[in-house]
């Protein structure tokens, strides 16, 4: 199809807007936060070990399937996986969370034997810096809530039928 412009338009506009819609999602709608922070004491000590977990907050109104975070370690930080035999990294990627976040829900990765299912290795005693970096890696959309929870009566689109009825 041609525009007026000249352009030619290989999907419809819908398309077009509906797939940004669903890359720029979580720009809009999703927040990760690190929860559950665990000390060994009262403070972290240089190249002592804290376990944490990741919350998902989903705010709109799209269900997240399979979410993935990667955790980075900054600041001569390292990370692993809580009980994890490897030693700690740079860098983690999450597999799936486990549990659908569904719209306007939060969920948090299981534990590990009861603990919170990250741990990071700080590096050499510093003033105060940012340790770890969680952002999210992959997603699934599941749209599902849309096309069922959003699917009310609409009493406006209605329709009647009008006739003059003679006497018999």
């Amino acid at each position: 199809m041609q525009l007026p412009t000249g352009e030619i338009m290989t999907t419809p506009l819908y398309f077009d807007a509906y797939t940004t819609a669903i890359e720029t999602y979580p720009d809009d709608n999703v927040e990760l936060k690190i929860v559950d922070v665990t000390l060994a004491g009262s403070v972290l000590n240089a190249h002592e070990t804290a376990t944490f977990n990741v919350k998902v907050i989903n705010n709109g109104p799209i269900t997240l399937k399979d979410v993935r975070v990667k955790i980075e370690a900054l600041n001569g930080t390292q990370v692993h996986f809580t009980g994890g035999a490897a030693g700690f990294f740079g860098s983690i990627t999450t597999g799936p969370l486990g549990h659908d976040v569904l719209e306007n829900q939060s969920k948090k990765f299981d534990l590990f034997l009861g603990k919170p299912p990250f741990e990071l290795k700080a590096g050499a005693a510093q003033s105060k810096a940012q340790l770890i970096k969680v952002t999210l890696e992959d997603w699934t959309a599941d749209l599902t809530s849309i096309y069922t929870d959003h699917t009310d009566a609409r009493p406006t689109v209605s329709d009647g039928y009008s006739a003059e009825v003679n006497p018999v």
